[in-house]
């Protein structure tokens, strides 16, 4: 069982048990999994070119700007808009 310690402002310590997930310490994800997990979750809020735009940034980060990153983000929209067609992961 992997644990993860958070330790917050006031310098208390906060730890939390994984108990294999996906996506926990113990079992990471594939990046292909991650950017699957992505379009499900996302898909409502953002098109599909959106979407892709955003993938692209994060698997470039050190390549771009944190500003041009935040003006992707801030093109998501903030209610569900977009039909769901991705069934739950």
């Amino acid at each position: 069982m992997a644990q993860q310690a958070t330790r917050t402002k006031d310098q208390r310590t906060l730890v939390k048990e994984h108990k294999g997930y996906e996506g926990g310490l113990d079992q990471p994800m594939s990046w292909d999994r991650v950017v699957q997990k992505f379009h499900w979750l996302s898909e409502a809020f953002a098109d599909e070119g959106l979407r892709g735009k955003l993938i692209k940034a994060v698997q470039d980060l050190d390549a771009h700007r944190i500003s041009a990153v935040m003006d992707l983000l801030a093109q998501v929209r903030p209610s569900e808009t977009y039909p769901r067609t991705i069934a739950g992961i």
